[in-house]
């Protein structure tokens, strides 16, 4: 991870992560911190005899990220929600392809451009890292309604509610597709 601060991208970083904070926000299972998931779990209640807390980490999320694929989530997914009054879209987008495209750091007496994932390090790493996985929760959210009713992340760290099936079998055939479908996002 390379700090960005006092680099020429930083300001627009900072800029394009106030808007994008806004979004992330408003992401359903977007946490704020330890204390904000100590609050939603407790929220939770008693849980049935057949529910299960299960723990995710994706691998290396951030270097994973495509730069190209991000941005077109983003267009896609902010449309769908209630985006605060006079989002600029088009600036913020192109601000975070700046922003991605352009990681220059040093090292030593070397330069060096990052070419692929999300510049690590600099302001809106984590918001656009947390919008960019919304629309595949989503997705797996509806998808497993019956089974995963709650699922929590901050960034790349998530938190769920698995109910457990009456058949053994069938409970292990729709945890593999869901693990599965995890996998391949990221």
């Amino acid at each position: 991870i390379v700090s960005t601060i006092g680099s020429p991208l930083y300001g627009l970083s900072k800029w394009v992560d106030y808007w994008l904070q806004q979004v992330a926000r408003k992401v359903p299972s977007y946490l704020r911190d330890s204390f904000d998931t100590k609050c939603k779990l407790q929220a939770l209640g008693p849980l049935p005899t057949n529910a299960r807390l299960f723990t995710m980490d994706a691998v290396s999320m951030y270097t994973n990220i495509d730069i190209d694929h991000s941005i077109a989530s983003l267009r896609t997914y902010l449309p769908t929600i209630d985006l605060p009054a006079n989002f600029p879209t088009d600036e913020v987008l192109e601000g975070l392809r700046l922003v991605m495209e352009n990681n220059i750091f040093q090292f030593g007496d070397t330069y060096w451009r990052q070419l692929i994932g999300s510049a690590m390090g600099t302001p809106t790493a984590c918001s656009s890292a947390t919008i960019y996985f919304a629309p595949h929760e989503a997705h797996l959210l509806e998808r497993f309604r019956l089974r995963l009713p709650w699922l929590a992340r901050f960034i790349d760290d998530g938190i769920g509610l698995w109910l457990i099936a009456d058949s053994k079998s069938e409970d292990k055939k729709e945890w593999s597709k869901l693990t599965t479908m995890l996998d391949a996002f990221g």
